[in-house]
C-alpha cells in the first residue's frame, strides 16, 4: 500500500470528487479540453451515484449538458432533480433554459 488510507465514507469519497470537479474547468468540445468535460461527467455521475436521493448533483449534471448544447439530456436531468426535489428552482429554471 502507498500508506494513504481511503476515506472512511461515501461523504468523504464525495468530498473529493465534488474537489476535483471544482477544480475541471474547459468546455466538452473545446479541443484538449475534451476529456475535462468527459471527467466533470463522470465526477457527477460518481456523485449521483454516492447520493442518488440529492437533486444538487443530478441539476448540475443537467447544467453540463445544457452548457455542451445535449438539450435532451439535460432536460431528462432537470425532470430527474424536480422528481427528487420538486422546490429545486435551479432545476426548474435549467429545465426553462432547455425548452
Amino acid at each position: 500500500m502507498n500508506g494513504c488510507s481511503p476515506p472512511a465514507t461515501s461523504s468523504e469519497t464525495l468530498k473529493i470528487f465534488m474537489g476535483d470537479l471544482q477544480t475541471t474547468h474547459g468546455t466538452w468540445h473545446s479541443g484538449s479540453t475534451f476529456g475535462r468535460g468527459r471527467k466533470r461527467e463522470a465526477l457527477l455521475l460518481q456523485a449521483i451515484k454516492l447520493e442518488p436521493r440529492k437533486a444538487e448533483h443530478t441539476t448540475d449534471l443537467g447544467f453540463l449538458y445544457l452548457k455542451i448544447g445535449l438539450g435532451m439530456r439535460a432536460k431528462k436531468q432537470f425532470k430527474k432533480a424536480l422528481g427528487l426535489d420538486p422546490q429545486d428552482a435551479r432545476a426548474k429554471a435549467g429545465l426553462e433554459e432547455a425548452r
